[in-house]
């Protein structure tokens, strides 16, 4: 049988006001591009409100905003963003709060925090596919979505049983290596697989897996390149401090 799954782009759409009449229409997923994030808010916000309040609370506590859906007239309604010093409408907000408003809406309606997803539909769906989620995110909200990553797939009442990520984000992966190596985080080693795509001096692509042991510390060296390039670039820092020292002193 051919194995169900949702995809999500890198390249989404802004998310947009929509007309009260869109929210007439039942969406099952946000849609790869994320244009039916803002129909399936205004139809939690009507309903029981637990799938919009549960997206709320994450970006609350991981961005500092709290979301709301508001009737502006003219049978039209907007997504609010909600902060210390005042409220905006999401279309006048930075791309990274739209970007993973989405990532995060999907999930928590896959995890069954939706009143009217149960059934047929959720019973078919396996796969849930994120291209480069942590596009316009700083690193914390990046490493914050590795624990609703592992936290959606660990729900056995929910419908994915993998979440496949391209990323190219340090801080995603190390978070990773801290939830296996957590003993009060239920995810094991076996249960994540890492794959490291580069090209070799022929300049022929090649996947390389890395795996994790039991304390998350991958069992064999990462290529040079990803990991590597931040002490990389603190010793070029020193040595460019190291040369403008060496230069006021000459002078002296």
């Amino acid at each position: 049988m051919k194995r169900k799954g949702q995809r999500i782009s890198d390249h989404s759409e802004k998310i947009q006001n929509a007309h009260i009449g869109d929210s007439e229409s039942n969406f099952y997923d946000v849609g790869i591009y994320g244009e039916n994030t803002s129909m399936i808010l205004r139809q939690a916000a009507q309903g029981d409100r637990k799938l919009l309040e549960s997206v709320s609370k994450w970006l609350c506590k991981t961005m500092g905003y709290s979301l709301e859906v508001q009737d502006v007239g003219n049978g039209l309604y907007s997504l609010v963003v909600c902060g210390k010093e005042g409220s905006d409408n999401i279309i006048d907000v930075g791309y990274g709060i739209s970007q993973v408003l989405l990532i995060v809406t999907q999930l928590f309606i896959e995890k069954g925090y939706r009143s009217d997803t149960s059934g047929a539909h959720l019973s078919k769906r396996k796969s849930v596919i994120f291209e480069q989620p942590e596009i316009h995110l700083h690193p914390a909200a990046q490493a914050q979505l590795a624990d609703l990553f592992v936290d959606c797939v660990r729900n056995h009442e929910g419908a994915v049983k993998r979440i496949l990520i391209e990323t190219h984000s340090e801080h995603l992966i190390r978070k990773l290596q801290v939830l296996v190596a957590d003993p009060d985080v239920d995810i094991s080693n076996d249960q994540v697989a890492i794959y490291y795509a580069d090209k070799d001096e022929y300049g022929d692509s090649y996947v390389e897996k890395m795996d994790l042991d039991e304390n998350g510390q991958f069992e064999k060296s990462w290529p040079k390149g990803f990991f590597d390039r931040s002490y990389e670039l603190t010793k070029m820092l020193m040595q460019a401090n190291s040369k403008v020292s060496h230069q006021e002193k000459k002078d002296d």
